[in-house]
């Protein structure tokens, strides 16, 4: 990436949780590309050509399990998950 090219600091994606409508957060500037994500969630998340952490699709129900243990163990802490706002 060139000094000019700037990454969004902040991704979200709108999901349905168990019945819930969710947003899975990722906050780029915090992400150390670690691969943690993609390693747990593959249909979930992948990482960009500098590793940071990108957001492919809405989890089906058998990704939940995997996006909620990426976001346990994401040692920058850098998702998350929040209620959506209606």
């Amino acid at each position: 990436m060139n000094a000019t090219t700037q990454r969004p600091s902040h991704r979200a994606l709108r999901t349905t949780m168990e019945g819930q409508q969710m947003k899975i957060h990722i906050e780029a500037d915090r992400c150390v590309a670690s691969g943690q994500c993609v390693m747990l969630a593959p249909a979930v998340f992948d990482q960009d050509d500098d590793g940071i952490a990108v957001l492919l699709a809405q989890p089906g129900p058998d990704d939940i399990p995997g996006v909620r243990e990426s976001i346990r163990v994401c040692p920058a802490r850098a998702l998350s998950e929040s209620p959506e706002q209606s």
